[in-house]
């Protein structure tokens, strides 16, 4: 079995950061404009199609280019850690 490399392992835990943040991005959106029961029965529709939006992918994805950046011109793993440990657990990613 193949090794998988501290660069692989931070650019899937990026990619799933980012995946959450659009996410959350689609939820706030939601609640901002329509705080009516209604929505609370509707909101998982409703985020599909502002998720699925290109606009807010778009947006969502210029947040991360730079961490992407940095993890592609990283080439020891010991930094790639650091660079992880570094990582806010909320907020944006930079």
């Amino acid at each position: 079995m193949p090794q998988t490399s501290a660069k692989q392992l931070l650019l899937v835990v990026m990619q799933q950061y980012e995946k959450l943040y659009k996410e959350k991005l689609a939820l706030q959106a939601i609640l901002m404009t329509c705080p009516h029961f209604y929505t609370r029965q509707t909101w998982k529709a409703q985020a599909e199609e502002l998720l699925n939006d290109a606009e807010i992918q778009k947006k969502g994805h210029s947040l991360f280019v730079p961490v992407y950046e940095k993890i592609d011109s990283l080439a020891d793993e010991a930094a790639l850690i650091e660079l992880l440990s570094k990582m806010p657990s909320t907020g944006q990613p930079n």
